[in-house]
């Protein structure tokens, strides 16, 4: 198991069509692409719904009066998203627009600021006929689960119930899928009996969020659904069964793990990774060093091996602080109240690397380090994704801007409204 990576752990502290003109639209390569345009700026707006800052008001209301359907979408959530009630009467124009996804979103924005009458039409949307209606419901209805204080009498208690009653029901994979996330998300424990007998469905995409959620939930009846699912067809499938398992601490399973490093398939592979960092096994980080920084990796396998390596860093931290608190050095207390995990590779910081790789679009590791800081959640990448967002690829500006969105980085607000007026706005 042992990589020829230096390793050493430091002590320190789609063009948007919103009454609006192109003439002042930025004529950088790839700018003009209509499709680009249009990509960039609806992850804007979804950034700035994230960031939930009041001041986003005057770029939102611009964008929910779109012609595109999934930025009126995007834009009715991130105004319910920031707490604007100004909007209310534009949301309300949205309650019967041509597209589902928009009125499904503009009806659950306008609940979450406080408009009573649309939890009506908003449980409705559940028993629609077309499940693409009822799985964006089920989505939405999981969110605002997430995001809203709770003053209304146990509605969250109550919305919960009402989709773990409907999965046993649901007929339809997509809107099973969409239900577990959900009852998974908020670690709802009633649902447990329903999604241990998930695992068994015949789409994997459901089996798949089973496994996930089980181990979100860690509810131990759910482990002998999951060991079975280890020997799944579906290799996404064993790989969330994997997961789950060392999240309710089955270290038994390690020898397995362990022998999972070595697999070709990627998805197996990176679940080991996570597996065993999560059960605290030190001995894979030399491994997830060599693999964060492969340029072969595919993005997925590099950002679940930062997410690895984050789980790793507090574990580390206190092994650290557990040796110098018994050591006899005199300034041990100052050393460990200010300790810092950084992790090297190569004789090069980790987070350097990256940032130098979101910089510079001939390394190979530029694309894909935007989605790659998703995984590592560390404050120091901040400055680099907000610079990352005037670079000329559209496309790599549009996942900076999502990362940032995902960070809910409150710093990165004027350059994402900077952005959305370059992008055509």
């Amino acid at each position: 198991m042992i990589r020829r990576v230096i390793i050493i752990v430091i002590l320190a502290c789609v063009a948007l069509l919103i009454n609006a003109p192109y003439s002042e639209a930025d004529n950088s390569p790839g700018i003009n692409d209509r499709y680009s345009r249009l990509i960039v700026v609806s992850k804007v707006v979804e950034a700035l719904g994230k960031i939930g800052d009041i001041r986003a008001h005057d770029v939102l209301t611009e964008a929910v009066r779109s012609r595109e359907f999934f930025i009126r979408a995007n834009a009715a959530q991130a105004l319910g998203r920031i707490g604007d009630k100004e909007s209310v009467p534009l949301l309300r124009n949205l309650i019967n627009d041509e597209n589902y996804l928009v009125r499904v979103l503009a009806v659950a924005a306008l609940f979450e600021l406080g408009q009573e009458d649309t939890k009506g039409p908003l449980l409705g949307f559940l028993r629609d006929n077309d499940p693409a209606v009822r799985a964006a419901a089920a989505e939405e209805i999981g969110r605002l689960v997430f995001e809203i204080e709770d003053n209304a009498g146990g509605w969250k208690e109550k919305f919960l119930s009402i989709l773990n009653d409907m999965l046993p029901l649901e007929e339809d994979p997509v809107v099973r899928v969409k239900l577990i996330e959900q009852l998974g998300g908020y670690r709802f424990n009633a649902a447990v009996e329903h999604i241990n007998q998930s695992m068994n469905d015949a789409d994997p995409d459901v089996r798949r969020v089973a496994c996930w959620a089980a181990g979100e939930i860690g509810d131990k009846s759910s482990i002998p659904f999951l060991l079975e699912r280890l020997g799944d067809e579906d290799v996404e499938v064993r790989s969330k069964a994997k997961i789950s398992l060392a999240e309710m601490g089955e270290r038994q399973l390690i020898k397995l793990f362990w022998n999972d490093v070595e697999e070709e398939d990627p998805y197996l592979r990176v679940s080991s990774y996570v597996a065993l960092a999560t059960l605290k096994e030190v001995d894979i980080l030399p491994i997830l060093l060599e693999a964060v920084v492969n340029p072969d990796n595919p993005a997925f396998v590099k950002a679940d091996t930062a997410w690895a390596l984050s789980i790793l860093k507090p574990y580390l931290s206190d092994l650290i602080q557990e040796a110098l608190l018994s050591s006899k050095n005199k300034h041990k207390r100052l050393l460990s109240d200010n300790l810092r995990i950084r992790y090297e590779v190569n004789d090069k910081e980790l987070m350097s690397v990256f940032i130098n790789a979101l910089q510079n679009k001939d390394d190979p590791l530029h694309e894909d380090a935007p989605i790659v800081f998703q995984g590592f959640y560390d404050e120091i990448s901040l400055p680099a994704l907000r610079e990352a967002l005037w670079q000329d690829d559209p496309d790599f500006v549009a996942a900076t801007a999502y990362t940032l969105g995902e960070l809910r980085d409150k710093g990165a607000f004027d350059n994402l409204v900077r952005v959305f007026r370059r992008y055509g706005i």
